[in-house]
């Protein structure tokens, strides 16, 4: 029994140690990593904090870089800024220019950027020189149509409300009220995903043109039972939108939108 229990606290010990974490620590003003009995980084950093996509972002003498979970350099200090940006790459900036960086610190995109819109796979939407563009495989396209932001200044929204009353968040709040009325007004339940109990989230995914037509409609979250059919049917029924405003003018911009499918 004995032997037993020394095998049981062993194990028990190997499995603590193994669980352990690495964690900033402070002192004297100046910030280091510890695995909980012993320092993994040394004091040396003006800040640490914990990165969303894993390890740390640290600053020393001003400038960002990052270190992996473990404690290992990534990334040097050498920019102004650096954060964690989607999909599990991080934007940095240097010397008031944007780029984007992997989550191994190799450089995707150069620090020559004055704004990015977004990344997806080998292209991204740009504003180099002041002009914004779509840079994919080392050519840029300045074509409108090729341009869709996915954040602009001012996000599409739903027709059928006064601008010139209250303040925009009211604007935005009576826009989306009045999507959601439509919504429930033109969705029907398919029989098919009655009768077998199928319910949850049909998510699709737009363009609002810079004429408000909506476009390119495509289901990234499916259910069956034949609710994205009827989620897409429902969006082809609707009214143009009001479109999105980028630096003052009207843009192509991408929409994701959830469509609940709930029995009761």
């Amino acid at each position: 029994m004995q032997k037993l229990l020394s095998l049981i606290s062993l194990l028990f010990l190997a499995i603590t140690l193994s669980g352990q974490t690495v964690k900033p620590i402070e002192k004297n003003g100046l910030y280091g990593l510890t695995d909980g009995t012993e320092m993994i980084v040394d004091f040396q950093y003006d800040t640490i904090k914990v990165a969303y996509h894993g390890g740390f972002y640290v600053r020393k003498e001003g400038k960002w870089g990052k270190l992996s979970s473990e404690g290992t350099e990534i990334i040097p200090c050498k920019y102004d800024k650096l954060d964690a940006w989607w999909p599990k790459v991080n934007l940095a900036v240097l010397n008031g220019f944007k780029g984007v960086l992997d989550s191994t610190g190799t450089i995707i995109l150069e620090c020559i950027y004055d704004d990015i819109d977004h990344m997806d796979g080998t292209s991204a939407l740009v504003k180099y020189q002041g002009k914004w563009c779509l840079y994919q495989d080392g050519v840029y396209s300045y074509d409108d149509d090729d341009l869709i932001f996915h954040l602009a200044d001012t996000m599409p929204l739903f027709p059928g409300c006064d601008r010139s009353k209250g303040t925009y968040k009211e604007y935005k709040d009576c826009a989306t009220n009045q999507m959601y009325a439509f919504v429930f007004s033109n969705i029907h339940y398919p029989v098919e995903a009655r009768k077998k109990g199928i319910q949850g989230m049909v998510i699709l995914q737009y363009v609002v043109s810079q004429d408000g037509e909506l476009q390119d409609i495509e289901v990234i979250r499916s259910i069956g039972g034949g609710c994205d059919e009827e989620a897409v049917r429902m969006m082809k029924k609707m009214p143009n939108w009001i479109p999105a405003v980028n630096e003052g003018r009207k843009v192509n911009c991408q929409f994701t939108m959830p469509v609940k499918f709930v029995l009761k």
